[in-house]
């Protein structure tokens, strides 16, 4: 299926319209007739979809450990959702994220998805799969833990950083 490649592929340094297709041992990712990548699904760490404010929230969050309350003086004000496809694996021993966006996110994902569930579990490696978890099994990572530690007297922040992380406080 055809989506739109943002970046994170050595071999693909440009961004652009790719095809993915899942393979039953692995995906590739077709770029016009000249360029195509092989990832086998024993190289892929995570298969996650995200919007831009989840994405942004993971940015926000390590901005405000660095810089303290200041990080959070410019707000935003519109809100458009975009969906993210990031596929995290390895390539010759480098970690790499491919980033794709598009409208038809959730089908890709779905196929990639089915394609390696089952090549794990034909080859006894089904520990081995990592997928994002739904919303309602939150858990905080370590820098949410961290931030919140760090702000829990300052009223305001704490306030803020619940307000990002979408929590009732």
């Amino acid at each position: 299926m055809a989506v739109n490649y943002c970046g994170g592929i050595p071999e693909i340094p440009k961004a652009g319209v790719v095809e993915i297709v899942a393979f039953p041992d692995s995906i590739k990712i077709i770029r016009g007739f000249s360029k195509s990548i092989v990832i086998p699904y024993d190289n892929i760490k995570n298969i996650s979809m995200k919007t831009n404010e989840q994405i942004s929230k993971d940015v926000t969050l390590t901005r405000v450990l660095a810089l303290g309350i200041f990080a959070l003086a410019a707000k935003k004000k519109t809100k458009v959702v975009t969906n993210y496809l990031l596929i995290d694996y390895d390539a010759n021993g480098i970690e790499c994220t491919a980033v794709f966006t598009g409208d038809k996110l959730p089908k890709v994902v779905s196929k990639i998805s089915k394609a390696r569930q089952k090549y794990l579990k034909s080859n006894n490696k089904i520990d081995e799969i990592s997928t994002t978890r739904e919303e309602s099994d939150y858990e905080y990572s370590d820098i949410e833990k961290l931030v919140i530690k760090q702000y829990r007297n300052n009223p305001e922040v704490h306030k803020e950083i619940h307000r990002l992380l979408n929590i009732e406080v």
